[in-house]
């Protein structure tokens, strides 16, 4: 199991951090982590942690998959479960990014 409180303290640390849950059997998730990891490469101020534990995603109380929270200053500001959109998770993290 991933440490809690080293995925906490990453998130206190960095201004944009996006926690990805692809679900341990999620074909959805599997291919959509692929186009996660390539806004964490085209956005390199955002922390991207991917967690494929149980007992992690229900701490954050996710229990549907894929899901996504986008933290920003260490507040969550974007989640989304099952169904969500690249380029609106895109959209957020441009918008977030001119913020901090």
């Amino acid at each position: 199991m991933e440490d809690l409180e080293k995925i906490q303290a990453t998130i206190k640390e960095n201004d944009l951090v996006l926690l990805f849950f692809p679900g341990n059997q999620c074909s959805v998730g599997e291919q959509v982590g692929s186009k996660i990891e390539e806004l964490a490469i085209k956005y390199p101020n955002l922390k991207l942690i991917i967690s494929y534990e149980l007992e992690t995603s229900s701490q954050f109380q996710v229990f549907a998959f894929p899901a996504i929270k986008l933290y920003v200053a260490s507040r969550l500001s974007y989640e989304k479960a099952r169904v969500f959109s690249i380029e609106e998770l895109e959209q957020k993290i441009i918008r977030y990014e001119g913020i901090i």
